[in-house]
Protein backbone atom coordinates (compact mmCIF):
# COMPACT_ATOMS: atom_id res chain seq x y z
CA UNK A 1 0.00 0.00 0.00
CA UNK A 2 1.51 3.34 -1.02
CA UNK A 3 1.31 6.45 1.10
CA UNK A 4 -1.21 8.92 -0.26
CA UNK A 5 0.59 12.19 -0.87
CA UNK A 6 -0.96 15.30 0.62
CA UNK A 7 -2.42 17.77 -1.85
CA UNK A 8 -0.58 20.65 -0.17
CA UNK A 9 3.12 21.45 -0.53
CA UNK A 10 3.42 23.42 2.72
CA UNK A 11 1.72 23.28 6.10
CA UNK A 12 -1.56 25.17 6.03
CA UNK A 13 -1.19 28.40 7.99
CA UNK A 14 -4.18 30.20 9.53
CA UNK A 15 -3.91 33.76 10.81
CA UNK A 16 -6.41 34.51 13.56
CA UNK A 17 -8.60 37.55 12.97
CA UNK A 18 -8.85 40.49 15.38
CA UNK A 19 -12.30 39.26 16.41
CA UNK A 20 -11.02 35.74 17.06
CA UNK A 21 -8.17 37.12 19.16
CA UNK A 22 -10.55 39.35 21.16
CA UNK A 23 -13.11 36.61 21.82
CA UNK A 24 -10.60 33.71 22.12
CA UNK A 25 -12.91 31.76 19.84
CA UNK A 26 -12.53 30.76 16.22
CA UNK A 27 -14.94 31.79 13.48
CA UNK A 28 -16.55 29.11 11.37
CA UNK A 29 -14.35 29.66 8.29
CA UNK A 30 -11.02 29.37 10.10
CA UNK A 31 -12.30 26.50 12.23
CA UNK A 32 -13.36 24.55 9.15
CA UNK A 33 -10.01 25.25 7.46
CA UNK A 34 -8.16 23.97 10.55
CA UNK A 35 -10.23 20.80 10.74
CA UNK A 36 -9.77 20.08 7.04
CA UNK A 37 -5.99 20.52 7.38
CA UNK A 38 -5.82 18.13 10.33
CA UNK A 39 -7.92 15.49 8.59
CA UNK A 40 -6.05 15.72 5.27
CA UNK A 41 -2.48 16.68 6.24
CA UNK A 42 -2.31 15.83 9.94
CA UNK A 43 -0.89 19.31 10.65
CA UNK A 44 -2.12 22.90 10.87
CA UNK A 45 -0.41 26.12 12.04
CA UNK A 46 -2.09 29.04 13.82
CA UNK A 47 0.27 31.87 13.03
CA UNK A 48 -0.53 34.39 15.80
CA UNK A 49 -1.99 32.31 18.62
CA UNK A 50 0.64 33.00 21.31
CA UNK A 51 1.78 36.28 22.85
CA UNK A 52 5.42 36.82 21.75
CA UNK A 53 6.21 38.48 25.09
CA UNK A 54 5.36 35.22 26.87
CA UNK A 55 7.70 33.35 24.54
CA UNK A 56 10.55 35.83 25.08
CA UNK A 57 10.18 35.43 28.83
CA UNK A 58 10.21 31.65 28.60
CA UNK A 59 13.03 31.59 26.07
CA UNK A 60 15.39 33.62 28.23
CA UNK A 61 15.00 31.21 31.14
CA UNK A 62 15.00 28.04 29.05
CA UNK A 63 18.20 29.01 27.23
CA UNK A 64 19.94 29.31 30.60
CA UNK A 65 18.47 25.98 31.73
CA UNK A 66 19.46 24.32 28.43
CA UNK A 67 23.10 25.27 28.82
CA UNK A 68 23.12 23.55 32.23
CA UNK A 69 21.27 20.54 30.84
CA UNK A 70 23.75 20.11 27.99
CA UNK A 71 26.64 19.24 30.30
CA UNK A 72 24.75 16.78 32.50
CA UNK A 73 25.71 13.16 31.92
CA UNK A 74 22.19 11.97 32.76
CA UNK A 75 20.50 14.37 30.32
CA UNK A 76 18.21 12.62 27.85
CA UNK A 77 19.30 13.10 24.23
CA UNK A 78 16.79 11.98 21.61
CA UNK A 79 18.23 9.12 19.52
CA UNK A 80 21.94 9.83 20.00
CA UNK A 81 24.39 12.51 21.06
CA UNK A 82 25.16 13.43 17.45
CA UNK A 83 21.68 14.94 17.02
CA UNK A 84 22.16 17.27 20.01
CA UNK A 85 18.39 17.17 20.50
CA UNK A 86 17.70 17.28 24.23
CA UNK A 87 14.50 16.55 26.10
CA UNK A 88 14.03 19.64 28.26
CA UNK A 89 11.19 20.29 30.67
CA UNK A 90 9.45 23.69 30.54
CA UNK A 91 9.69 25.88 33.64
CA UNK A 92 6.95 24.79 36.11
CA UNK A 93 7.27 27.90 38.28
CA UNK A 94 5.00 30.85 38.90
CA UNK A 95 5.60 33.54 36.31
CA UNK A 96 6.45 31.02 33.57
CA UNK A 97 3.07 29.32 33.09
CA UNK A 98 0.91 31.03 30.48
CA UNK A 99 -2.59 30.07 29.38
CA UNK A 100 -1.84 30.64 25.70
CA UNK A 101 1.09 28.21 25.94
CA UNK A 102 -0.18 25.38 28.12
CA UNK A 103 -3.92 25.68 27.37
CA UNK A 104 -4.16 27.68 24.16
CA UNK A 105 -7.88 28.50 23.71
CA UNK A 106 -7.90 28.32 19.90
CA UNK A 107 -6.02 25.03 19.91
CA UNK A 108 -8.43 23.69 22.53
CA UNK A 109 -11.43 24.67 20.42
CA UNK A 110 -10.03 22.86 17.38
CA UNK A 111 -9.25 19.77 19.45
CA UNK A 112 -12.74 19.70 20.94
CA UNK A 113 -14.06 19.32 17.40
CA UNK A 114 -11.53 16.57 16.67
CA UNK A 115 -11.61 14.63 19.94
CA UNK A 116 -14.74 15.66 21.81
CA UNK A 117 -15.44 17.98 24.77
CA UNK A 118 -12.94 18.87 27.48
CA UNK A 119 -9.61 17.65 26.05
CA UNK A 120 -6.89 17.26 28.67
CA UNK A 121 -3.15 18.00 28.71
CA UNK A 122 -1.40 14.68 29.32
CA UNK A 123 2.20 15.63 28.56
CA UNK A 124 4.02 18.97 28.80
CA UNK A 125 7.63 18.90 27.63
CA UNK A 126 10.04 20.35 25.09
CA UNK A 127 12.77 19.44 22.62
CA UNK A 128 15.80 21.71 22.54
CA UNK A 129 17.93 21.41 19.42
CA UNK A 130 21.53 22.58 19.74
CA UNK A 131 23.54 23.12 16.57
CA UNK A 132 24.58 19.75 15.16
CA UNK A 133 25.62 18.09 11.93
CA UNK A 134 23.38 15.04 12.36
CA UNK A 135 19.60 14.95 12.29
CA UNK A 136 17.08 12.55 13.77
CA UNK A 137 16.00 9.58 11.67
CA UNK A 138 12.55 9.92 10.17
CA UNK A 139 10.17 8.48 12.77
CA UNK A 140 6.79 8.44 14.44
CA UNK A 141 6.29 8.70 18.19
CA UNK A 142 4.27 5.49 18.44
CA UNK A 143 5.42 2.33 16.72
CA UNK A 144 2.72 0.00 18.02
CA UNK A 145 -0.80 -0.60 16.80
CA UNK A 146 -3.16 2.32 17.39
CA UNK A 147 -6.67 3.42 16.65
CA UNK A 148 -7.68 4.49 13.16
CA UNK A 149 -9.48 7.48 14.67
CA UNK A 150 -7.75 10.50 16.29
CA UNK A 151 -7.04 9.97 19.98
CA UNK A 152 -4.49 12.68 20.72
CA UNK A 153 -2.65 15.64 19.26
CA UNK A 154 0.63 17.45 19.89
CA UNK A 155 0.35 21.21 20.23
CA UNK A 156 3.81 22.50 19.36
CA UNK A 157 4.79 26.05 20.29
CA UNK A 158 8.20 27.28 19.20
CA UNK A 159 9.86 29.95 21.33
CA UNK A 160 11.52 31.54 18.29
CA UNK A 161 10.78 31.67 14.58
CA UNK A 162 11.92 28.44 12.88
CA UNK A 163 13.46 27.81 9.48
CA UNK A 164 15.91 25.34 7.91
CA UNK A 165 18.76 27.49 9.24
CA UNK A 166 17.90 26.86 12.89
CA UNK A 167 16.52 23.34 12.75
CA UNK A 168 12.86 23.51 11.75
CA UNK A 169 11.00 20.20 11.92
CA UNK A 170 10.36 18.28 8.70
CA UNK A 171 6.89 16.74 8.32
CA UNK A 172 5.58 14.16 5.88
CA UNK A 173 2.06 15.49 5.37
CA UNK A 174 -0.73 12.96 5.10
CA UNK A 175 1.21 10.04 6.55
CA UNK A 176 -1.09 9.96 9.59
CA UNK A 177 -3.79 8.52 7.34
CA UNK A 178 -1.93 5.21 6.91
CA UNK A 179 -2.14 3.49 10.28
CA UNK A 180 -0.93 0.04 9.19
CA UNK A 181 2.78 0.17 10.04
CA UNK A 182 3.61 -2.54 7.51
CA UNK A 183 2.18 -0.27 4.76
CA UNK A 184 4.48 2.64 5.55
CA UNK A 185 7.53 2.82 3.31
CA UNK A 186 9.42 5.79 4.76
CA UNK A 187 12.90 4.71 5.80
CA UNK A 188 15.18 6.41 8.29
CA UNK A 189 16.25 8.97 5.68
CA UNK A 190 12.83 9.77 4.24
CA UNK A 191 14.00 9.42 0.64
CA UNK A 192 11.61 6.62 -0.31
CA UNK A 193 8.37 8.32 0.67
CA UNK A 194 6.61 11.54 -0.35
CA UNK A 195 8.62 14.75 -0.11
CA UNK A 196 8.66 16.32 3.35
CA UNK A 197 7.72 19.91 4.13
CA UNK A 198 9.71 22.13 6.46
CA UNK A 199 7.64 23.87 9.11
CA UNK A 200 8.80 27.47 8.75
CA UNK A 201 6.90 29.10 11.60
CA UNK A 202 6.87 32.63 12.92
CA UNK A 203 7.35 33.21 16.63
CA UNK A 204 3.90 33.18 18.20
CA UNK A 205 2.68 30.27 16.10
CA UNK A 206 0.99 27.21 17.56
CA UNK A 207 0.87 24.07 15.45
CA UNK A 208 -0.95 20.85 16.11
CA UNK A 209 -0.27 17.46 14.65
CA UNK A 210 -1.76 14.01 14.98
CA UNK A 211 0.10 12.42 17.90
CA UNK A 212 2.04 9.24 17.42
CA UNK A 213 1.02 8.62 13.81
CA UNK A 214 2.71 11.42 11.86
CA UNK A 215 6.18 10.87 10.35
CA UNK A 216 8.69 13.65 11.04
CA UNK A 217 12.26 14.44 11.99
CA UNK A 218 14.21 17.33 13.49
Amino acid sequence: MAIQKSTTEQPRIIKLTDEELATTSMGSHNLQAALEALHEDGLVVLENAVNPAHLDHLNKRMIADAEKLKVLQQAHVNFNTETQNFQQEPVPEEGYIFDDVIANPWAAEILEHMLGPKPKVRFYSANTAFKAEARQPVHIDMSRGYSRTPFGFCVNINLVSTSPENGATEFWLGTHNVTALEALTINGHGDDGPDPVIANKKKGSASRAAWGTHWFCR
